[in-house]
């Protein structure tokens, strides 16, 4: 049973905290030494990793929150282009364990797959439309075009 009383479980808080710390300072050493064969952007996104990989071993923060955090560091670090970094983000809802909803309510055995999919795909579909059309409307409003 898991408990947020940090007396209880003395050995994770210390690990998650020694995370919190390793993580960035991984991140320094791998991105100040000098890997050969590789790429700027390369050897940028192997710090990131290296910062990833402490947290989600330690589980300094929530396993999300590190995906999210090493996102915003490849789109910092100029690694790759957001649109690029952040679109496996964008079609999720289709899937059973995309959001806790989606789990409870697989979980529950009330709706199949197949009707999960269905509506999911659909959701994405609507979602994609809405934001063309909004961004077809809105970037010429604020001069983006």
């Amino acid at each position: 049973m898991r408990t947020s009383n940090a007396r209880a479980d003395p050995l994770g808080l210390r690990r998650r905290l020694a995370g919190l710390a390793v993580g960035p300072l991984l991140f320094g050493v791998v991105l100040a030494w000098p890997i050969a064969g590789l790429s700027r952007e390369a050897h940028a996104l192997a710090a990131v990793f290296a910062w990833a990989i402490a947290y989600w071993v330690t589980e300094a923060i929530p396993a999300a929150a590190t995906a999210l955090l090493s996102s915003v560091l490849a789109i910092a670090l100029g690694i790759a282009p957001a649109r690029a970094v952040l679109a496996p983000y964008a079609d999720l809802f289709m899937l059973p364990v995309s959001t806790p909803p989606n789990a409870i309510v697989y979980g529950s055995g009330l709706v199949p797959l197949k009707e999960m999919v269905r509506a999911g795909l659909l959701f994405d579909l609507a979602g994609a439309a809405v934001i063309w059309v909004g961004l077809r409307v809105l970037c010429p409003l604020v001069g983006l075009v």
